[in-house]
């Protein structure tokens, strides 16, 4: 029951909290964004355990956690987050007092969600929960296990379904056909690719700045909001070389610099238009379906099998780490493998 004095000390919890955000509770929002599970990382969240009230509720502390979190994260992080919470979070543990959960009960409701839901997704759910019930000083290290997320074989597009997929582009150009080998080219991501406005396209330097990108946002009382919002992550913002080949075909239809390349002026592209208009095309280009995202595994992959560094590449994708460019996107071909086992050879001249 929410009484005035439940009140008072929801109040007195929330100032602590946020006296002493600048030490403990942002130390706290950094470390969590270690893999969760981390038994060290839930340990140190022990530190808060003096501040959080014993009967404190996994609703409330989701409450607060989903108030430090606006302004940290970007909106659609948030709105993942709220998501998460309301759908699964507070339903199955939300009336449950954070510091009684056992990690018994935290492992049931993990295979509960499996039963329904991709590793991917309980994974998150899971950690979202170990981090909302870590404010109440809980930890329970090895003993709660999260789902491992297997990689999935992704696939990319050969040279043959590029080639044909240009021709018909460029026999019939359009708005839809120019982003596809915009993004063929240089690697975006569907959202980089719809937020780009004509003072992004640098035509004498040959350079692509991404520094917006465009997203559906799930709104509170139902529904979504088209968001235009800073790309991914830092790395995220960045110039990309543009092929010269690609240069010739980007004239701007406007003299508007802030026109979208997608729509021709001030609407913002809709990224779920653009996945539409894109499997028209292929139909069209009698090219086999594969998402969107496939044309930058495609990019990178090229880009690798012809000699450039991973690490460049790893920039020009606007990934942080180097790793995340080795495992997720780079898919040699058999092709590119037969050429590189070849150079083994050493019976030449003898047989």
């Amino acid at each position: 029951m929410h009484t005035p004095e439940t009140e008072l000390h929801e109040r007195g919890l929330r100032a602590r909290l946020h006296e002493r955000s600048v030490g403990i509770c942002r130390r706290f929002l950094h470390e969590v964004r270690a893999p969760m599970g981390d038994g060290k990382v839930l340990e140190k969240m022990g530190e808060r355990r003096k501040y959080v009230r014993r009967d404190a509720t996994v609703g409330r502390l989701s409450a607060i956690f989903l108030e430090d979190m606006e302004g940290s994260v970007k909106p659609s992080t948030l709105a993942c987050y709220r998501r998460n919470i309301q759908c699964h979070i507070l339903p199955a543990l939300g009336a449950r007092v954070a510091a009684e959960v056992t990690a018994e009960e935290v492992n049931d409701f993990i295979q509960q969600l499996q039963e329904d839901y991709s590793h991917k997704l309980v994974r998150e759910i899971g950690g979202l929960l170990l981090r909302i019930v870590g404010m109440a000083g809980v930890g329970y290290g090895e003993d709660v296990t999260l789902p491992k997320v297997r990689q999935k074989a992704v696939e990319v597009f050969t040279e043959p379904e590029l080639k044909q997929m240009g021709q018909v582009i460029l026999r019939r150009p359009d708005r839809t056909g120019l982003g596809v080998l915009l993004t063929a080219y240089t690697g975006l991501r569907l959202g980089e690719l719809c937020g780009l406005q004509w003072q992004d396209v640098d035509v004498g330097a040959g350079l692509l700045h991404i520094q917006r990108t465009v997203e559906r946002i799930a709104q509170i009382g139902g529904g979504t909001c088209l968001t235009v919002q800073p790309p991914k992550t830092e790395n995220s913002e960045r110039w990309i070389p543009i092929p010269k080949e690609m240069l010739r075909m980007l004239k701007p239809e406007t003299k508007q610099p802030d026109s979208y390349l997608l729509t021709g002026g001030e609407i913002v592209p809709d990224p779920r238009a653009m996945q539409y208009r894109y499997k028209v095309l292929l139909e069209r280009c009698g090219v086999r379906y594969r998402n969107f995202h496939c044309l930058r595994h495609s990019y990178a992959t090229r880009c690798v099998e012809r000699g450039v560094d991973v690490k460049s590449v790893s920039e020009l994708l606007g990934h942080a780490d180097v790793r995340t460019t080795l495992r997720l996107y780079v898919h040699s071909s058999m092709d590119y493998k037969r050429r590189a086992v070849e150079g083994i050879g050493f019976l030449k001249g003898i047989t």
